[in-house]
């Protein structure tokens, strides 16, 4: 199977081979996308103390930006994918990538509460199309030998950017305004739709069947039949729930509690995902070669002691213990994400 920008003709074995340059501006393109997401998505949690004491808004209150956000990714990623099916995952993935670009800007301009949360819902949505369609995208455009390693940069790059994103998101509280931490997706989402335009394989030109939301959520829910799919999605899930709990805390922890300014809070929460950048892609490479199951197991026990270690740090914490905990869930994560997310793709 040739990748969906390649010309040569396959190989009878794909994955000894590098992929076609076609392969690989396709690999760069979503990989930019993912990257520049990121960044843009893990400076908003550290916004959130800043940006609550503005708008009056308590802690659990200040949850909602980020659950609003949370909520329409995963009520909108089924209908998100089916789109993707009928119009092309192309088309879809630029669709998102101008929403969550709009949504942006209405949360960088947001008046009060329940603007701010509308603009994070439509950011939600343009999300799950962009996500649904990018893995989509190098699902079909890799030969499965080879896509645990596909996936493995792409979660590299979605790590490389949540590595910058605390240090960004300080150095832009610090500067100036929390709002400019929504803004500066703008030149980000621009950057991204104009690689996605010349590099993306363009998609097949067919007429579009109509829309069946019984039909697609029936279609969703017969996968759980499959035990490989509905563990792989399972394990997703408790990963997920484990450390976004953490992830939302821990900027109200350092900076309340500990009493550290933002800038060295964006520092010191480079820890995880920095580790999680390093491991993910030769978790997805070793993936491929060992199978998924025993990594994807040995990655979710380490982030079970990373978040076992956290939950003993008090108001006297020092910063290495901040940062050593941090680092295991980050090696945790990273060996477990790649092979899981290559089981449930395969799936």
């Amino acid at each position: 199977m040739t990748p969906s920008g390649g010309g040569a003709p396959a190989s009878p074995n794909p994955g000894l081979e590098p992929p076609s340059p076609g392969g690989r501006l396709i690999l760069a393109s979503v990989g930019l996308g993912t990257f520049l997401s990121a960044i843009s998505g893990s400076t908003i949690n550290l916004a959130l103390p800043a940006l609550g004491k503005e708008l009056h808004l308590s802690v659990g209150e200040s949850s909602g930006v980020i659950l609003s956000f949370l909520l329409a990714i995963g009520i909108a990623l089924i209908p998100a994918g089916r789109i993707g099916d009928m119009f092309g995952h192309r088309r879809g993935y630029l669709a998102g990538f101008l929403l969550f670009g709009v949504g942006s800007i209405g949360a960088g301009v947001a008046w009060g509460y329940a603007s701010l949360l509308a603009s994070r819902v439509l950011q939600g949505i343009g999300g799950a199309m962009a996500l649904a369609t990018s893995t989509a995208i190098l699902t079909t455009s890799f030969h499965e030998s080879r896509r645990g390693g596909a996936l493995g940069l792409l979660g590299s790059a979605t790590y490389a950017g949540l590595t910058l994103g605390p240090p960004v998101g300080g150095l832009i509280l610090w500067l100036g305004d929390w709002r400019w931490t929504f803004l500066m997706n703008v030149p980000a989402c621009a950057a991204i739709l104009w690689m996605g335009a010349r590099c993306l394989p363009r998609d097949p030109e067919r007429k579009p069947a109509g829309f069946d939301l019984a039909g697609t959520a029936a279609d969703f829910l017969g996968l759980f039949r499959s035990r490989v799919f509905a563990g792989a999605a399972a394990s997703a899930l408790c990963n997920y729930a484990g450390l976004f709990g953490a992830i939302f805390l821990l900027p109200f922890y350092l900076i309340e509690g500990l009493g550290k300014s933002p800038r060295e809070s964006g520092f010191l929460l480079m820890a995880q995902p920095i580790v999680m950048a390093l491991v993910a892609f030769p978790a997805g490479r070793l993936s491929d070669r060992i199978g998924t199951r025993g990594l994807a197991t040995g990655g979710m026990l380490v982030l079970a002691a990373g978040l076992a270690g956290l939950s003993t740090l008090g108001p006297d914490a020092r910063t290495p213990a901040v940062a050593s905990w941090l680092a295991v869930m980050g090696l945790g994560m990273g060996t477990f994400v790649s092979p899981n997310s290559s089981t449930l793709m395969g799936a």
